[in-house]
């Protein structure tokens, strides 16, 4: 009993140290450590919301780890921005010295009800250095050193008609291009290096000839060129168009009145959408400031028709994308143009680029230069012709590119200008499907005649679908700003998960599956995600805030956010959402589930929202085991988390979700029609109808058949056994097209349905006959032997269940008419070569006979069909010639 006593007191006095451990561990902030010099790159305080500290705006908690911290007060404020939603508040922070901005050094804060609940970014640690660095060069003589570097021929500021421009646009007299040095602390591109941070002047040098727009840092001490970032950032396709790309729909123009001429209607918009929206014509001419002219109408019908052919009717689809890229970004997310604040949207299309930029071979690229959207007319590249680039989708990407450089202002190099790329390819896909729900697809460019991007496919034009996989440009190749438009492939591949869900093996030799959470949800999340990263974030860094962007939007530990993280994992970032849940993420008839490693004397609760209750009914099995059955009663679709909540002595001590959805799809209905064929002298007609799992369909023999069957991405359908196998066979694009042969009537023909990984997902099949050529008729045939000799012997029977029955053995005692109809009968019987179709001997039987026999030593072996022509149906029979 006195061991037994301190056995208890052992036990007591370890769960209680454990709890308390856990307890320690739940009151510390998830602390993500960042590159030596710099304070935590990440500190989350999601788990232990009642820990949070307070929020004052200024002040700032720098974390070196999860328990050491100190708090500062911040000298700029860079952005505040709220989501009355979500209600989360967003400030982002510039790490200054004395003033002086450290390039890259910023943080942001996600605050809600007064609480900060995740900090993210880089800080500088020691500044010690930086505070008594001063600068030798001039503010002039480091502009004279940037001009040396970029080396153009004309500047913006040099010509009055773009330095006019800039003024209207900023609405400020003294508004100018020419560069306005700044000092900074200056490490290079990417993440910010405290050891290598040197003061330098940051310009803006924005060349007129050759076109191009970068910032440029100056070293303030020796003048040296410390590093540079492009702000123009292109977009390169080519294709063919002959037409224009979104049919007809309304736009917003601008009456003018009396000016040029009366009854003007123009393309620009002043007051409905933000601050304006113009679109200029540049005629195949390159100087935006003396070619650009404003196309104009007398009336508000602008059609062909009404002289709106050749290159301005292109002016018509910018200036509609336009309009809808703005709709799309104001109706979904409440935001007033590109800055928040009602941005001008200037679009120049039909531009030569070339003339003014000879660092372009042609005009086949659009591009957001900083300011405005700039749309090249087009070209050839061989035989290909390309029309001008004003697709919705490209019309969106090159817009989103400025939102970009509005909110995150991710660096256009490496990784950081893959996900600026991605970004584009995700909200301008989602802006054709806002526009041109019809006809949206997943893909980039292909209304100017070639695809250039697919975000379902990303391998297809040669970009990467998996992180450090095939296609993955190494970040050590510097081509194309190290890779930004062959990266982007991973994150156009997230987001096509996120949206339509799919399952597969990526290049890590991962499997994977994600459920779909459809676009609207994922464009919100990606939406929350990008507008909020760091300018040098990565691939990984992005990951984080998606999942923290999920779960502001739908709640932690969402559908959302486990396929957030799922559809990641599918493309080669971050791991699996991680649940102890065992069991198919599908459910087709029945499932089971159950909690792994669970806890001695622990108890299950599981549960799912009641709005999937009547479909997905729980039951659970012997508490011994804590597993549960999932019934699907297939009454709708359902996609949905299982909660299981376990217990202890009564105390909660987890609990786990893990996403579950029905399949409805055991029982089939698919419609179908069928090609009109003829075949050794039959002729069939065409027909349609519908196919189901409740039932055999008929087709007739030799015609083509094309079955509606658009199977999910983790369906199949295979040629099954025990049956007859088709002429033909070909799944594409979501019909099935098959052909039946000739003479294979009682054949059944099986098409099996099933999931291409094991997820639960339901199997299925249809079955396929030919229609038989006795069926219904007045006599049927047979020949014996088959496979035949020499002689053929073909056997006529009376049809006595056929309403076309001759009578000719069952009437008792016959009939006059029966008795004429029996002497009179005949048949002719017709040999088909089957691969040439060819016929190779005919042979009638004589009046009243039942019996043919026909000498067929002539024929080589092989196969071959007989046709029995009687004045009813023709008859089909397959034989063998030995």
């Amino acid at each position: 009993m006195k061991t037994f006593t301190m056995l208890k007191k052992v036990m007591v006095l370890t769960i209680i140290g454990a709890s308390q451990l856990a307890h320690a561990q739940l009151s510390k902030p998830k602390v993500e450590v960042n590159n030596k010099g710099l304070y935590a790159k990440n500190v989350d305080f999601g788990a232990i919301p009642d820990k949070a500290p307070n929020f004052t705006k200024g002040e700032i908690i720098l974390y070196t780890d999860s328990l050491h911290s100190k708090v500062i007060k911040a000298s700029r404020l860079l952005s505040q921005e709220s989501n009355v939603t979500t209600g989360y508040s967003y400030y982002k922070w510039q790490q200054t010295v004395n003033g002086v901005p450290v390039e890259n050094a910023q943080l942001i804060q996600h605050v809600k009800n007064g609480k900060l609940t995740l900090q993210r970014g880089n800080w500088v640690q020691d500044t010690t250095r930086l505070s008594n660095s001063s600068a030798s060069l001039s503010p002039a003589n480091a502009i004279d050193k940037a001009l040396q570097y970029i080396n153009a021929k004309t500047y913006q500021w040099q010509i009055p008609a773009e330095e006019k421009k800039i003024q209207e646009i900023k609405k400020n007299a003294s508004a100018t291009y020419y560069p306005k040095p700044e000092l900074v602390y200056y490490s290079g591109e990417g993440v910010v290096d405290p050891s290598n941070l040197k003061l330098a002047y940051k310009m803006d040098i924005f060349a007129h000839y050759p076109f191009t727009r970068q910032i440029v840092f100056v070293d303030a001490k020796s003048g040296a060129i410390l590093g540079k970032r492009d702000l123009i950032i292109p977009t390169d396709v080519t294709g063919t168009a002959q037409t224009v790309y979104s049919g007809t729909h309304s736009i917003t123009v601008n009456y003018t009145g009396s000016y040029p001429y009366p009854s003007t209607y123009i393309l620009n918009e002043t007051t409905t959408r933000g601050n304006g929206i113009n679109t200029f014509n540049m005629g195949h001419q390159g100087d935006i400031s003396t070619y650009a002219s404003i196309p104009q109408n007398n009336s508000t019908t602008f059609t062909v028709a009404s002289g709106w052919g050749g290159d301005v009717q292109y002016c018509l689809d910018a200036h509609w994308g336009q309009e809808q890229t703005y709709d799309f970004y104001k109706n979904n997310f409440n935001r007033n143009s590109i800055d928040g604040a009602g941005y001008i949207i200037n679009g120049f299309v039909n531009t030569d680029l070339p003339l003014n930029n000879p660092g372009y071979p042609n005009s086949i690229n659009a591009f957001w230069d900083g300011t405005e959207m700039v749309y090249g007319w087009g070209g050839t590249i061989g035989t290909t012709t390309v029309t001008p680039l004003v697709t919705l989708d490209i019309i969106g990407h090159e817009i989103t590119h400025g939102l970009t450089a509005h909110t995150s202002n991710l660096a256009y190099t490496g990784e950081s200008g893959a996900l600026n790329e991605s970004f584009s390819d995700m909200m301008g896909t989602a802006i054709e499907f806002y526009g041109n729900p019809g006809s949206a697809n997943w893909t980039i460019g292909e209304n100017i005649g070639i695809t250039f991007r697919s975000m379902a496919n990303p391998k297809a034009y040669s970009q990467p679908d998996t992180y450090g996989g095939t296609n993955w440009q190494s970040t050590s190749n510097s081509y194309d700003n190290y890779g930004v438009h062959t990266n982007s492939g991973v994150g156009n591949k997230w987001f096509y998960l996120l949206s339509m869900g799919g399952q597969g093996t990526n290049d890590l030799s991962n499997s994977y599956s994600v459920i779909a959470i459809g676009l609207a949800k994922a464009q919100a999340i990606a939406y929350e995600t990008f507008t909020h990263l760091m300018s040098t974030d990565q691939y990984i860094d992005c990951r984080t805030a998606s999942i923290a962007a999920a779960a502001t939007l739908y709640g932690a530990n969402s559908l959302e956010v486990i396929e957030v993280t799922n559809a990641w994992y599918a493309v080669g970032v971050g791991s699996a959402y991680q649940t102890q849940i065992s069991g198919t993420p599908v459910v087709c008839s029945t499932s089971v589930y159950s909690v792994n490693s669970l806890p001695s004397g622990a108890t299950v609760a599981w549960s799912i929202p009641s709005g999937a209750g009547p479909v997905l009914q729980l039951a659970q099995n012997s508490p011994s085991t804590n597993q549960l059955t999932i019934t699907n009663q297939h009454w709708y679709g359902v996609t949905t988390v299982l909660t299981a909540v376990v217990s202890v002595s009564g105390s909660v001590v987890a609990t786990y979700n893990t996403p579950i959805m029905n399949d409805n799809s055991n029982s089939i209905s698919a419609s179908y029609t069928q090609d009109a064929c003829t075949f050794y002298g039959v002729s069939h007609p065409a027909q349609s109808g519908y196919a189901s799992t409740s039932q055999s369909t008929f087709v007739h023999q030799g015609c083509m058949v094309h079955l509606s069957l658009y199977l999910p991405p983790n369906k199949t359908v295979t040629v099954g056994s025990g049956g007859g196998t088709p002429d033909y066979f070909y799944y594409s694009g979501g019909i099935l097209n098959f052909s039946l042969p000739i003479g294979s009537g009682g054949v059944p023909f099986y098409f099996n349905i099933t999931p291409t990984v094991n997820d639960g997902s339901c199997s299925s099949y249809l079955v396929f006959f030919t229609y038989s050529n006795n069926q219904n008729a007045a006599m049927r045939y047979s020949i014996a032997p088959n496979p035949v000799g020499n002689t053929m012997n073909i056997i006529a029977n009376d049809n006595a269940t056929s309403t076309n029955s001759l009578l000719l053995k069952t009437a008792t005692p016959e009939s006059t008419a029966a008795e004429q109809k029996r002497k009179s009968f005949q048949f002719n019987a017709k040999i088909y070569d089957v691969i040439q179709n060819k016929l190779l001997l005919t042979k009638k039987s004589n009046p009243g006979e039942m019996f043919q026999n026909i000498d067929v030593s002539s024929l080589k072996p092989g196969y071959y069909v007989l046709i029995i022509e009687d004045g009813d149906k023709p008859k089909t029979i397959n034989f063998i010639k030995e």
